[in-house]
């Protein structure tokens, strides 16, 4: 019998500017300096796309992912960095998602301050 991983498998996308190629680089070794499994993948992005349109792509994007990764996982955007294990999604049975408006933190996040999350 196999045995799940305690923690789901880091995923996004990058693609477009230098600056998303490094930062997936950077994503990917701090997912490999914390033992983290991690799935980061190149998006072709079309002349003329801008970032809303990119941002459409992720609902499909995280679909793929799930069917790759039946184990569960987290989507990060590219640019984020990933300091220590993330403990809270530690063999987790849930789903949760949200954009935290204004860029605070998770534990800084004020559902109430905004009409929608």
């Amino acid at each position: 019998m196999e045995i799940p991983p305690q923690f789901p498998t880091i995923v996004s996308f990058f693609g477009g500017a230098q600056y998303y190629y490094k930062c997936a680089d950077q994503l990917r070794a701090d997912c490999q300096s914390l033992g983290l499994a991690h799935d980061l993948r190149e998006m072709k992005v079309v002349q003329g796309q801008d970032w809303a349109d990119i941002c459409r792509l992720k609902p499909a994007f995280c679909l793929e992912m799930l069917e790759a990764h039946p184990e569960g996982i987290l989507w990060v955007d590219v640019d984020t960095r990933i300091l220590h294990r993330p403990e809270f999604t530690k063999s987790a049975h849930y789903d949760f998602g949200a954009f935290l408006r204004a860029f605070r933190s998770l534990r800084q996040h004020d559902p109430m301050a905004f009409g929608r999350t």
